[in-house]
């Protein structure tokens, strides 16, 4: 492999490598911050991580105010969302609020959550 100088680096060589490993390391960060929020949220429970949440420990888990609620009802039927798309964008919704630290479901969150799913064909 034929490798030419460029400003000291040789080419093919990351310029930001420092830069990548930081921000590597700063999700690395978040996620388990996240998954100890978790551990700890369904300490004593069958459940391990907010994925395994069914009906009845979304209900007790992920409450919602007046806000979020008419949110998700506007999203469900202004974008066609079905009643199985529910509970996973709020448990992606619980997901965001914990990987940035924060204990309850916003409507932010759940905006984001939203923006994931899959739009209906037509």
């Amino acid at each position: 492999m034929l490798r030419r100088e460029n400003q000291g680096r040789s080419v093919g060589e990351p310029r930001h490598r420092d830069h990548f490993f930081r921000v590597l390391e700063a999700s690395r960060a978040r996620v388990e911050g996240a998954r100890e929020r978790q551990r700890q949220r369904f300490e004593g429970t069958r459940l391990a991580c907010n994925a395994e949440m069914g009906p009845g420990e979304m209900r007790e888990y992920c409450p919602l105010g007046d806000g979020g609620r008419s949110l998700l009802r506007s999203a469900m039927q202004q974008l066609e969302m079905s009643a199985r798309a529910f509970p996973h964008v709020l448990m992606l919704a619980h997901t965001r609020a914990d990987l940035i630290g924060e204990g309850e479901i916003t409507t932010a969150h759940l905006a984001e959550a939203i923006q994931y799913r899959p739009r209906r064909q037509m």
